[in-house]
């Protein structure tokens, strides 16, 4: 899976390159049960997840 199959694109790599996290992996959440989420990135999937960081939507 490559980072353009999850929805990734050169406006969210400007925004990535604005905001200094470039060193974070991508990621996007496939599923979510309660407060808890599977995120799949490129090389693996994240198997129900805490997220404990702001959220930002584009």
């Amino acid at each position: 899976m490559t980072q353009q199959d999850l929805g990734f694109n050169k406006k969210l790599e400007g925004y990535r390159n604005e905001q200094n996290i470039d060193s974070f992996d991508v990621g996007r959440i496939i599923l979510e049960h309660k407060d808890r989420y599977v995120v799949k990135t490129e090389t693996q999937e994240l198997g129900m997840v805490n997220v404990s960081s702001k959220t930002y939507i584009i």
